[in-house]
């Protein structure tokens, strides 16, 4: 079977097929069918997984992924850390896991059941009596009466009241169905616009970096040259702040990557991965 990763938690998964959701365990070590490396499963991979029990199974491959958000370790920058794989199945999920859509959904099929209902009205309607007792003009009665019917109810003119409620309750349901797809607009817009600024953030961050490490240099060599007597202590002053204002930058870089993290899981409506600080981050894209 196939399905898409939709949380990790205490190292199983939850797979969902789109028809069930199964909690799975990882068979061994998986490894990219694309690129044979060895790596672990995130949310959003696509897996396919040998059912064990009811609503259990065992994860047995990892399927390719075609986008991917990541970012470099903390003390080793040039090994990837994913954070989440798929980016459009994750969009998938946020449509079918968002509140305000499934509201919007349901007063579609309300909607749509009053335009059953109305139709409904311009159909024969048959009804069905019956009734039993005694009857006597003495005390004791000595007749039993009963009665039954059946009758059926034609509804030629309303004074086109029907039609004009059928029509109403028609658009009424293409409203709803109007807001819905509004709404699912503005979930994908809400998705994409924060995996760009996720990526955006990410950029801003390996740019801080390169900034304080040349902050250093500089520092460093202002220092030196002021010790052999080259410099000035206005030029070492100069140098430091500089480096201050350039880790400053750095840690803000960080900060707003969280934000625009936090930003991420909220549109998607999942977490990721929280272990580490966030270095680099990057989309690779097949």
């Amino acid at each position: 079977m196939r399905g898409t990763i939709v949380s990790i938690v205490s190292g199983a998964c939850r797979v969902d097929t789109g028809r069930e959701v199964y909690k799975c365990a990882a068979r061994g070590r998986l490894t990219q069918s694309d690129t044979g490396q060895s790596k672990p499963l995130v949310v959003g991979d696509q897996v396919e997984f040998d059912p064990t029990g009811k609503n259990e199974g065992v994860v047995t491959k990892s399927l390719p992924r075609r986008t991917k958000l990541s970012r470099a370790r903390p003390r080793h920058p040039y090994i990837e850390h994913v954070i989440a794989a798929n980016v459009d199945r994750l969009l998938m999920e946020a449509t079918r896991s968002r509140p305000e859509l499934a509201a919007a959904l349901a007063r579609i099929e309300a909607k749509r059941a009053e335009v059953k209902a109305t139709r409904a009205r311009y159909w024969p309607t048959i009804t069905a009596n019956a009734s039993a007792g005694r009857k006597d003009t003495t005390f004791l009665p000595d007749r039993e009466e009963w009665s039954a019917g059946v009758g059926l109810r034609f509804p030629l003119f309303t004074g086109f009241g029907r039609s004009h409620q059928l029509r109403r309750a028609r658009a009424e349901l293409a409203r709803a169905a109007a807001e819905h797809s509004d709404l699912v607009r503005g979930v994908e817009l809400e998705v994409w616009t924060a995996y760009w600024q996720i990526i955006e953030a990410g950029e801003a961050i390996e740019a801080a970096r390169e900034l304080v490490a040349s902050a250093e240099e500089s520092a460093h060599v202002a220092e030196g040259e002021y010790k052999s007597g080259a410099g000035s202590v206005i030029g070492v002053i100069d140098a430091q702040a500089a480096r201050t204002a350039a880790k400053t930058r750095f840690v803000q870089a960080r900060l707003d990557w969280y934000t625009a993290k936090a930003r991420f899981e909220r549109a998607v409506g999942r977490m990721f991965a929280q272990e580490g600080a966030a270095s680099a981050f990057r989309k690779v894209r097949n």
